[in-house]
């Protein structure tokens, strides 16, 4: 019997590292420094530019459905969010790129623009793909990419920090049982 309507939504944060990891962190697994819920997002724990947004840097992490078994219908768009500041304000704004890899091939790099404030200032950024239908079995993998601007020149000291990340995939069709051990229903 589902347990969800036709319709439905879900969290699914990274849970491995996908390479390269070009930034520092605050532990050995950059992703497991990104990794907390939504609803509260931690700044202890971390990755980072270091000194300086060096253009081109990036990180890469992977993020994993729910079982396949339970998920019957596709989905329509997936949104990328990250927690984030700019390390040592005040000073311009930092562009990052925002990418996803699904359906095997990277859809596209959007950018947000982040801004100072310490990490009492940090902010959500987000950015959307849609527009493309996908069924699970098509998805796998899926990855977020997170890159400073390769285009872009920074002073010295103009860090960026990502505290929290997370893939929000809409779908429609049946989620039969979630497997919700990286992951939240909405």
């Amino acid at each position: 019997m589902p347990t969800q309507p036709a319709s439905y939504g879900q969290y699914l944060v990274p849970d491995t590292d996908a390479g390269p990891n070009q930034w520092g962190a605050t532990g050995a697994n950059h992703w497991a420094e990104i990794d907390e819920s939504h609803l509260a997002p931690d700044c202890a724990d971390r990755i980072f530019t270091g000194g300086a947004a060096m253009g081109g840097r990036l990180e890469r992490f992977g993020v994993t459905l729910p079982n396949h078994e339970n998920l019957e219908g596709g989905f329509d768009s997936i949104v990328i969010a990250i927690h984030a500041y700019r390390s040592l304000p005040p000073g311009p704004n930092v562009p990052l790129n925002l990418d996803l890899y699904i359906k095997g091939a990277w859809q596209g790099p959007q950018q947000v623009l982040v801004i100072g404030g310490g990490a009492g200032g940090a902010v959500w950024y987000t950015k959307q793909w849609d527009k493309f239908n996908c069924d699970v079995n098509d998805a796998d993998p899926i990855q977020i990419e997170i890159e400073v601007d390769p285009g872009s020149v920074y002073p010295p000291l103009a860090g960026v920090v990502v505290c929290t990340a997370y893939a929000y995939i809409t779908g429609r069709g049946v989620l039969l049982a979630a497997d919700a051990k990286k992951s939240s229903l909405i």
